[in-house]
């Protein structure tokens, strides 16, 4: 939208191009609707009385009555006006006609809808001079005391109560005038269109309404969806009433449509809106809690591969609400590549590798329907990197590694996933293979629930975690046997046992996972992402020091970085028992000193619209 559609006080129509069916607004065309309309506009606009605009009423018939208008007088008024014309006597001018006709009792009011009246009637411009002799049309009152005239089929009341004027046209339409610049005209197929101010509002028989202004436009739908949007038509926010499905989706009232997810998760809730001229847009709210408004990108070689994964979608993805939540995923993973200032080739390699996933082939490791699953999981996390989880397993050092990943290298993350879905091996950056041991190609317990709950690990992290440590160990020159596989368990096992395997040769050695330091996890993802730079925390002496370091890496670009804290220590426990944990440190605000926390062990756990005070998260690195 490029410029607001509004009446002049004089009631004729400034620029309408916003209702014109051409930018994806309102089809309504308002050009050739106010041309035959406006005329009636103008009348009865300008008189000195003040009427509020709750006074107006929208243009409720007649009004309290004057004592004027009591039934007898209302009788004299009526019989004043029954001649139906008068003619203008010398030096009078439409003032002395409305005393001469109505009286001296009349009110300043009934002489207002008078003289408003007569110069409607007559075609008379205000304070035009009358000549001798000329003849003048009257009008009539009704019973509310209004003047009122019929002509050629076209009915008109002035209203002395609230000094509101009306029209009514022989194709049903009604237009209403009302004294503070306010108009409203009824259309017979139930349409209303109100111009109140620099807003204009068109609502409909359905239940629907776009309000426009030198702002925007907001538009509701029938479940009362408002979608709010800036003057160049840029979506600024979507309100909806509360969702007792985790999916709707609706007509936005213009063309387009809405779709709403509803879930336990940050991610799981969001607008995905989609206008008729194919712009695409989601609204929702980001780990800090902020809302948000993300867009594609503008860039060729992403709109090819995008096209090429959306195609794919649309045709494996038979849920709406799937295929709802992977276009909003899509999405938000572009806005963040373009916050992020990643490479677009990265966004355009995560989508080829998507796409390969979803295309499969006879030989794939994984079937169709849980490389659909992992496709729209990865989707997920190269969108929200925060989502990954550890769930019910000792990751916290892989999860937190993928999470990094998935922020800086969503490519490196998505072909790895890709790659082990297809042929169950991976490559690494530097020529080796690496087998996954077949067991752990199956979702654990965990991993087979189709929607995780919050902080559960689901089967696309389950795939990245097992082969990041087959990855260290596989290429171990002192001991290459060992590997590392997520095994399911029965269900009346799985409070003691987590699945974790650790085996020497293909034998059991141990079942809990050990973790790693963080030299490993460097090696581990200079391996998938080819970056030899750490992903760790430099160590600092102090508080002060950490700052320094926390604000030098953010403005560098090079946040998140891996940090190891004791959950003995607050704000991850009270100071008993507890033990190592790995969590990323996603952002630094140096004006508060507050530090943003991704906890590996769930949204609810995340330490993001609530940062850590920097004292505090130094302490956390110590043991209690």
């Amino acid at each position: 939208m490029s410029d607001s559609s509004v009446f002049k006080t004089d009631g004729t129509a400034s620029n309408t191009s916003d209702y014109s069916s051409g930018n994806g607004t309102l089809d309504f065309n308002t050009n050739q609707f106010f041309q035959t309309h406006s005329k009636f506009m103008m009348e009865g606009l300008g008189s000195d009385a003040q009427t509020s605009e709750s006074e107006a009423g929208g243009g409720a018939q007649g009004g309290e009555l004057s004592p004027r208008t009591r039934k007898a007088d209302l009788e004299d008024l009526k019989s004043r006006l029954s001649t139906g014309t008068t003619h203008a006597r010398m030096g009078e001018d439409l003032s002395a006609v409305a005393q001469r006709k109505l009286g001296e009792n009349a009110s300043p009011e009934q002489r207002d809808a008078f003289k408003k009246a007569v110069e409607g009637i007559n075609g008379l411009k205000p304070g035009e001079n009358l000549a001798r002799g000329r003849e003048l049309k009257l009008p009539g009152v009704n019973e509310n005391g209004d003047f009122v005239h019929t002509e050629n089929g076209i009915q008109r009341l002035w209203s002395p109560a609230d000094g509101r004027t009306e029209t009514r046209t022989p194709d049903g339409t009604k237009t209403t005038n009302f004294t503070d610049g306010a108009t409203r005209i009824e259309q017979a197929n139930g349409e209303v269109l109100e111009v109140r101010g620099d807003k204009t509002t068109l609502s409909k028989p359905d239940g629907t309404w776009i309000e426009s202004g030198p702002d925007g436009e907001i538009t509701s739908t029938k479940e009362h969806i408002r979608i709010e949007r800036d003057k160049d038509g840029r979506l600024k926010r979507v309100d909806a009433p509360p969702m007792t499905e985790s999916y709707m989706k609706t007509d936005d009232g213009q063309g387009g449509s809405v779709e709403l997810g509803r879930g336990m998760k940050p991610e799981e809730n969001f607008a995905l809106v989609q206008r008729k001229d194919g712009q695409t847009e989601v609204f929702d709210k980001g780990p800090d809690g902020k809302e948000k408004v993300s867009r594609f990108m503008d860039n060729p070689t992403v709109e090819a591969e995008r096209k090429g994964v959306m195609e794919r979608a649309e045709k494996r993805f038979t849920d709406p609400a799937e295929l709802a939540r992977f276009k909003a995923d899509m999405v938000r993973f572009e806005q963040r590549a373009s916050d992020r200032k990643l490479e677009p080739t990265k966004v355009a390699d995560t989508y080829k590798a998507i796409g390969q996933m979803l295309d499969g082939g006879p030989d794939a490791k994984i079937s169709q329907d849980d490389r659909n699953l992992l496709a729209q999981q990865v989707m997920s996390h190269a969108a929200n990197p925060t989502s990954v989880d550890q769930g019910f397993h000792d990751t916290c050092a892989l999860a937190s590694l993928e999470s990094n990943i998935y922020t800086k290298d969503p490519d490196r993350a998505a072909r790895l996933i890709s790659e082990v879905s297809l042929t169950g091996q991976f490559k690494t950056t530097d020529g080796k293979t690496i087998k996954v041991p077949e067991g752990s190609l199956k979702p654990d317990h965990e991993a087979e629930v189709r929607k995780p709950s919050d902080g559960d690990r689901d089967f696309a992290s389950q795939i990245f975690q097992v082969t990041a440590v087959n990855s260290l160990w596989q290429t171990q020159s002192w001991l290459p046997g060992w590997t590392y596989e997520q095994d399911r368990v029965k269900a009346s096992d799985r409070q003691a046992d987590k699945g974790e395997r650790t085996r020497l040769f293909g034998f059991d050695y141990q079942k809990d996972f050990d973790g790693l330091n963080g030299a490993d996890r460097d090696k581990i993802n200079q391996m998938i992402t080819g970056s030899p730079e750490t992903t760790s925390m430099p160590d600092s002496g102090d508080a002060q020091e950490m700052g320094r370091q926390l604000e030098q890496l953010q403005r560098d670009g090079k946040l998140p970085r891996i940090m190891t804290v004791h959950t003995g220590n607050p704000p991850f426990g009270t100071g008993s028992g507890g033990g190592w944990h790995a969590v990323n440190v996603i952002g630094y605000d140096p004006v508060t000193r507050q530090v943003m926390i991704d906890n590996q062990w769930g949204s609810n756990r995340d330490l993001i619209r609530n940062a850590v005070p920097l004292d505090q998260i130094f302490r956390a690195q110590r043991a209690p």
